[in-house]
């Protein structure tokens, strides 16, 4: 099993389509194939909105999703310690570096006031929260300000509000 990245993940900027509804704002990347498996990987960025939180309020998703041309359905990837069987370190860093462009590039066109989100696997040790910090960093650098919130049942919540002005 190797992981080979695709010409899109190592392009600088990666290029980043959004797709919206009146709900949901989601880009997709491919980010690689296995050469031996035939799976292809893509990085997953949405901005959704939930029932439960405010209006002008959107949760921000991210993740890895696995298609496997044996299996009838896609495998959706959330945690770090799944994504191991295939990336490597270098090929993590630039899943990360891509998944900060797409949070920012779902974020432009959603344009929302609030932006939360929260971890999916409950009692992550600190060293898997630094890819939050680093979503965090580079939603800032298109106007929002906030962090990192209270743990409750070990999971972590992140808000950021839009800059005026």
């Amino acid at each position: 099993m190797t992981f080979i990245p695709s010409d899109q993940l190592l392009n600088d900027p990666v290029r980043v389509n959004v797709l919206a509804n009146d709900k949901e704002h989601i880009a997709r990347v491919l980010i690689g194939q296995d050469d031996h498996t035939e799976e292809v990987y893509s990085a997953v960025v949405t901005l959704i909105s939930q029932p439960q939180l405010p209006a002008g309020t959107l949760e921000l998703m991210f993740g890895i999703v696995v298609y496997d041309p044996e299996l009838s359905e896609p495998e959706w990837i959330n945690d770090g310690e799944a994504t191991k069987r295939f990336l490597k370190d270098e090929d993590r860093v630039a899943v990360l570096e891509c998944i900060c462009s797409m949070a920012v590039e779902v974020a432009r066109a959603a344009d929302p006031s609030v932006i939360t989100f929260v971890t999916s696997v409950p009692y992550l040790p600190q060293k898997a929260l630094t890819k939050y910090g680093y979503i965090c960093k580079a939603l800032r650098g298109v106007g929002y300000f906030g962090g990192r919130g209270n743990e409750y049942l070990g999971s972590h919540v992140w808000m950021l509000e839009k800059r005026q002005g």
